[in-house]
């Protein structure tokens, strides 16, 4: 019987982390702001770092949808309390060079969130994201301000 050898142990490894014992939730952003003919500026002196553990061993929720101009309530899928929720716009990326009028159209499809009586409560532009922590999914709505807007959707439960 071949004996199989392994190769030396390195002296100077980290010690291993052990793996969360539950789900977790990381942000890490940093919003800059320009002014015209000036530099940019980090928001808040810095980027914002955090994490936060979660009830749930659930797998999260994504999907690629269209947004159209009825308000539409969110579609969750089997997540009943969610502790991100993360919607990205994903108009506004061309794979030729599009005309004026072409750019000015793709850039009308903005998407609005309601809260409450399809009052728009939060604007999401082509090539934008939004990220929050909803107290109650099932009375979010969306719709797009003008045509058919693609978005992608991720929901983590909390």
């Amino acid at each position: 019987m071949l004996e199989q050898k392994l190769p030396p142990k390195p002296e100077n490894l980290s010690p291993v982390i052990n793996p969360p014992t539950k789900n977790q939730v990381f942000i890490v952003e940093t919003l800059y702001h320009q002014p015209t003919g000036g530099f940019p500026t980090t928001a808040l002196g810095d980027t914002t770092r955090f994490s936060r553990e979660l009830e749930s061993d659930e797998q999260p929720y994504e999907r690629r949808k269209l947004a159209k101009g009825n308000w539409e309530l969110l579609d969750h899928g089997w997540i009943d309390q969610c502790g991100m929720l993360l919607l990205r716009n994903d108009e506004g990326y061309f794979s030729t060079n599009p005309t004026p009028e072409q750019r000015e159209e793709i850039f009308k499809r903005v998407i609005e969130i309601s809260f409450s009586d399809k009052i728009p409560s939060i604007l999401i532009p082509p090539k934008e994201t939004c990220r929050f922590y909803p107290a109650n999914l099932s009375q979010i709505q969306l719709r797009c301000q003008e045509g058919v807007a693609k978005y992608t959707l991720y929901l983590i439960p909390r």
